[in-house]
């Protein structure tokens, strides 16, 4: 009796691996968001999408067997993180993903230094309309009111996300409303700005005896501290006082002392015109008080917004990946760096776009990761978010 035996091999069983293409995506509301989730291993394993917390996708998501997923419009509900899960007889990987959806409809609009802004004759007056949106707004000004065909175009500086207005010495005639213009591809705003002009002393320009350390027009940014300070040259017993044409208040939490004129934290609508007026004895005692005054004209630029996704930190698992997305809400352009405390960035991070994805994550990623974002004019933010690892 003779016995054979045959052994038949179907290869190697293998865990599953998985990538997802694209990395992450950010579409506009309304627009088709699609992912696919690409598997080896073996025997093949089979995929499902989750969305976080292991909730279940919406009837109106579609999947099938090659791992795609896809929104045909989506809404700002679809908004969140996704997971790829892939499974066969040799384990489970899961992997994460996230679907960014912009927001539909006509741009936002903040107008600088407000809706209301109050001057004096021949002095500088400077408005800055900055509009958000997707896609980027076209921003222009515009007068509210008939005039000469060549005071508008002369002071305007139209453009992507914001539009700037400036009167180098402003005139009765120029006083009025001016109107901010918004649109892009879902619609247009408008914003308008009502601009008086006052008739003061000649001497609020600055003359002898009174002068403010400094240029006549500072910009600041959002968030800053200022300090002016107010110089009483050759004058007896100087007393100083600090005010705003048209009765508008001094800023919140400001302070006076020794005619400097101290704000610890500045703000948009706290642009505008600041005058300085100094009290002095006379050098005769039959003379009345003596007045001398100056003004400098402050500039406050709007500071963008850096928004890490996601947020509120995150925990990774070691040996998974991870990214981490930071955007900049206002005009651009700006340049986005990714940096860690503490310690250097991982040799695995790749950053890209503002988007920083370390792919085999160890426990020495953990910390604190920082956005840093940079505008053309050199002011830097930053923002930043918790990592932790196990």
């Amino acid at each position: 009796l003779h016995q054979a035996q045959a052994t038949i091999s179907f290869g190697d069983s293998e865990p599953p691996t998985l990538s997802i293409q694209p990395r992450y995506i950010q579409v506009n509301e309304g627009e088709r968001a699609e992912l696919r989730c690409i598997v080896e291993g073996r025997p093949t394993p089979t995929i499902t999408w989750t969305k976080k917390s292991n909730l279940p996708l919406p009837d109106y998501a579609y999947t099938d067997e090659t791992g795609v997923l896809r929104f045909e419009s989506a809404t700002l509900d679809d908004q969140s993180d996704y997971f790829c899960r892939a499974s066969n007889s040799e384990g489970t990987t899961e992997l994460r993903t996230i679907i960014y959806v912009r927001p539909r409809g006509p741009p936002t609009i903040t107008v600088t230094p407000g809706t209301r802004v109050v001057s004096i004759v021949g002095s500088r007056v400077f408005m800055e309309c900055v509009a958000t949106g997707e896609p980027t707004p076209t921003v222009s000004w515009k007068s509210g009111q008939r005039r000469r065909s060549d005071v508008l175009p002369e002071a305007s500086d139209p453009g992507a996300g914001s539009a700037q207005l400036l009167f180098e010495r402003v005139s009765f005639s120029q006083a009025g409303t001016y109107i901010c213009e918004a649109s892009n591809d879902y619609g247009s705003s408008t914003e308008i700005v009502v601009l008086e002009v006052n008739d003061e002393d000649s001497t609020a320009q600055g003359i002898r005896g009174a002068s403010i350390e400094g240029p006549e027009r500072q910009t600041l940014t959002v968030g800053q501290s200022a300090e002016l300070r107010c110089i009483a040259d050759g004058l007896v017993n100087p007393r100083y006082n600090w005010r705003r044409p048209g009765g508008l208040a001094l800023p919140p939490g400001h302070s006076v002392r020794n005619g400097i004129l101290y704000i610890p934290n500045i703000e948009a609508e706290d642009s505008g015109e600041y005058i300085c007026t100094i009290y002095s004895d006379p050098y005769r005692p039959d003379l009345p008080l003596q007045e001398n005054k100056a003004s400098v004209y402050i500039i406050v630029t709007v500071t963008p917004r850096a928004i890490i996704y996601p947020s509120g930190g995150m925990t990774a698992v070691a040996d998974t990946s991870f990214f981490l997305n930071c955007t900049v809400q206002g005009p651009g352009p700006y340049e986005i760096e990714w940096r860690k405390e503490p310690g250097p960035l991982s040799p695995m991070a790749r950053d890209e776009n503002g988007v920083l994805s370390i792919d085999r994550v160890a426990v020495t990623d953990a910390g604190t990761y920082i956005c840093v974002v940079t505008s053309p004019n050199g002011v830097t933010i930053e923002e930043s978010t918790t990592v932790r690892v196990y």
